[in-house]
């Protein structure tokens, strides 16, 4: 990638790596903006100082965000990408490969058809021996901890997200056979599309509809007011009978805040969901104390297509969600409010800590920001933050803080934030690291020189080891 105006001053950079898919993917349009794009979700540097041609920026974002109403459109802007991404695109791509993964024959675990078993969501609901209860797994990799452990912008190296893998849920589930996705987390879904999109669905499990129109409710919230702290609505925004080509309705158990556990032993809880809700904002607000430049075009693509968000209630939990984004497959429209980011489970405590953190300008959750202001790199699992992260977890304490309080203030109160707090700060004294998930394993013992780790079973976690058989 050459970086820079002048030829002279410029320079020329070289990256090489490997990449693996995580699931089927369903719907490859989303690969130009996802492997050239400086718009890209992966946030990388090198994507980041990419300069592409228009016309393919257009198609990328164009075709990620669904901005076509046939399938026939579709594939006219995917012709023409495919040959931009030849023409103007700064990868190439050398080797396609075809790996395996030995284990022993008594070893029973679902490998995903794209992703292996290392890829596989649902290998730690599968993992066990033969007719045998318990036991000890040896998972050998090609390496560990190649980057920091943080849920917003930690490592996706391959082996590293096995890990999180073992220790996160979700909201849904991939399936490691079709890349359609099963309710985990929540109970149903409906899915109401503007009238003539070409959107179908597979799975029982999710109701589809349509209908000529699609109004987002006045007081869905729209935007973020990062001085106020506060969700703006579409009444206040001026958007009154704005409209949407999607529709999410999810609900989840009435028993879901009683049921699910973070690792440290907290109940998951609403303040879990509103404070990813928040982050997902204000990070690219520059009006933000915890503003990042380098999250602005990922969060530009998202606001795009988004219409507004709203929850109509809280017991059960129920979500709707409006976008001009969408899937051709119904079940990939469902959107959960999980608090799962791209490398990982974020829980109220972890984000309060490392905003302080970030905040205070001692620590950065992307590797943009940490080159950028020369501090490190935000990780939950080992090195200089861990230190950081503890001072502001006593911090935390001490002052009773609801970060964010004028919106999650009416959802947790300063005693119950303190008991997260002191619950997060426990679990950091007992096991050495903070990285806590709701999935049926956790991180029991952490050997950052020898790379090596131990995951032990989750006996709060809610299921059985026989529900994805």
């Amino acid at each position: 990638i050459w970086i820079g105006s002048d030829p002279k001053e410029g320079q020329w950079h070289l990256y090489t790596a490997g990449w693996g898919a995580s699931v089927i993917n369903r719907d490859e349009g989303s690969i130009f903006q996802e492997m050239f794009l400086p718009t890209s979700q992966q946030g990388i540097p090198v994507w980041l100082e990419n300069i592409p041609d228009p016309e393919f920026q257009e198609l990328g974002d164009g075709l990620y965000n669904a901005n076509y109403s046939t399938l026939e459109e579709r594939r006219e802007m995917m012709s023409r990408a495919l040959e931009l991404s030849m023409q103007d695109g700064f990868q190439v791509f050398l080797i396609d490969s075809q790996e395996f993964t030995p284990y022993r024959n008594d070893l029973v675990v679902v490998a995903d058809l794209a992703a292996g078993p290392q890829g596989a969501q649902v290998a730690k609901y599968t993992l066990r021996y033969e007719g045998k209860e318990g036991g000890t797994v040896k998972w050998a990799q090609q390496d560990l901890f190649a980057e920091p452990y943080n849920p917003i912008a930690g490592t996706n190296w391959t082996f590293d997200q096995a890990v999180v893998n073992f220790t996160e849920t979700g909201g849904v589930i991939y399936d490691p056979y079709t890349g359609l996705v099963h309710p985990d987390r929540i109970e149903s879904a409906t899915i109401t599309m503007q009238t003539g999109l070409p959107v179908g669905k597979s799975l029982d499990w999710v109701t589809l509809d349509f209908a000529d129109e699609i109004v987002v409710p006045d007081d869905a919230w729209v935007d973020w007011d990062a001085e106020a702290q506060k969700f703006i609505t579409a009444a206040e925004a001026g958007l009154n009978g704005a409209t949407a080509k999607r529709k999410s309705v999810v609900v989840y158990p009435a028993d879901m805040f009683e049921v699910n556990k973070w690792h440290d032993g907290s109940n998951v809880e609403m303040a879990d969901f509103i404070m990813s809700w928040i982050l997902t904002w204000d990070r690219a607000n520059e009006k933000s104390a915890i503003y990042d430049e380098a999250d602005v075009p990922l969060f530009e693509v998202f606001k795009a297509g988004f219409k507004g968000m709203k929850i109509t209630s809280t017991d059960p939990l129920t979500v709707e969600y409006y976008s001009d984004t969408y899937s051709t497959d119904a079940e990939l429209n469902v959107f959960t409010l999980w608090p799962t980011w791209t490398t990982g489970e974020l829980s109220f405590s972890m984000a309060a800590a490392a905003n302080a953190a970030e905040a205070a300008g001692e620590l950065a959750y992307t590797t943009d920001k940490s080159s950028a202001n020369e501090v490190e790199w935000t990780s939950f699992i080992g090195g200089p933050s861990l230190e950081i992260l503890a001072a502001k977890l006593d911090e935390l304490i001490a002052n009773k803080t609801v970060p964010y309080e004028a919106t999650l203030g009416q959802y947790i109160t300063p005693e119950q934030a303190v008991a997260r707090y002191e619950a997060l700060k426990a679990f950091y004294l007992d096991k050495g690291h903070m990285w806590t998930g709701t999935g049926p394993y956790y991180i029991d013992q952490v050997y950052m020189t020898e790379k090596s780790l131990v995951l032990k079973n989750n006996p709060e976690f809610p299921d059985l080891a026989d529900r994805w058989d």
